[in-house]
């Protein structure tokens, strides 16, 4: 493991306004993660089109690159600022023509089958109890050897205590990886901040880069792990966007946003504890010598 060396000094805060964060990187190089996916040599194939989805995308930052590259690009963004911001620098640089859109979490969105997959520093912020299926349908949504870039927030993250944010130990993510061949896998701890407020933190992250297996079974009949100590608790008011011709962009009711859920799902635990029941203790969790799926013991 390095204890040093991590790609970036600041890391997204976990709030629901991004806006600031997608400000601060909009305009630095492409990430890290995604250089070393585009530098494969078999990665891009000259002559067909190449389709990619940037979950998290922002204001495009790795979008516009992948653009600029001749990929097929889906952006999936919830933030309506940011898919604007994105519009308007697609069109400045005549990129359109080759841009979707998805104005909608990507928890829950759809964004077809694609060659690539990358989500730079956006997965840790998928809701906890919706984490399992997103990793599920990002491999789904892989042709037989595409490729997916991304990072993991380990459990020494300072994040690690938030309850909507999904750390990882080491074994954990080693399980959700089965599926993949993996390329790329840095386990990285640094001092950092956060983006945001600036104040400092533990970065304890998975640096990933991995390729579907060409003979990969169906995801959905594998037990992938969801992030330990968090709530499985179903998303019964999540939006799934539906694909539209490149150069428009699907919108969700407001109501449907991620937020809303978390809120009536607060409020539900509120009723829920007021008749006399209490939250689950240590001793009540079913556990399992040999899952990957076990908390560490405290």
């Amino acid at each position: 493991m390095s204890s040093h060396g991590s790609n970036c000094r600041y890391a997204r805060e976990p709030v629901f306004n991004w806006i600031p964060y997608y400000q601060l990187v909009a305009n630095q190089k492409t990430s890290t993660s995604l250089q070393a996916a585009m530098a494969l040599p078999d990665l891009f194939v000259p002559g067909r089109e190449n389709f990619a989805a940037d979950l998290g995308s922002g204001e495009g930052r790795d979008t516009l690159e992948l653009l600029a590259q001749g990929w097929h690009v889906v952006a999936v963004d919830n933030t309506h600022v940011a898919m604007e911001k994105l519009a308007e620098r697609a069109a400045e640089l005549n990129l359109s023509s080759r841009l979707q859109t998805v104005e909608a979490s990507f928890a829950t969105a759809d964004w077809g089958i694609v060659d690539l997959v990358t989500a730079n520093l956006s997965l840790p912020y998928c809701p906890p109890e919706l984490f399992q299926s997103l990793w599920q349908r990002i491999a789904s949504s892989l042709r037989p050897g595409g490729i997916l870039t991304t990072q993991l927030f380990g459990d020494r993250h300072s994040a690690a205590q938030m309850p909507f944010v999904n750390t990882f130990t080491r074994a954990q993510v080693e399980e959700l990886l089965k599926p993949f061949d993996v390329t790329t896998f840095k386990e990285v701890e640094t001092p950092g901040q956060w983006a945001n407020s600036g104040k400092p933190i533990n970065i304890h992250e998975f640096q990933i880069l991995a390729r579907k297996r060409e003979d990969s079974s169906n995801p959905s009949d594998r037990n992938i792990c969801p992030s330990p100590s968090r709530s499985t608790t179903p998303n019964t008011t999540a939006f799934s966007a539906t694909r539209t011709q490149f150069g428009e962009s699907t919108r969700p009711s407001l109501w449907r946003w991620p937020i809303a859920s978390r809120l009536r799902s607060f409020v539900l635990n509120l009723l829920r504890f007021g008749r006399g029941s209490s939250a689950p203790t240590a001793a009540k969790r079913r556990t399992s010598t040999t899952s990957p799926c076990q908390s560490p013991v405290n």
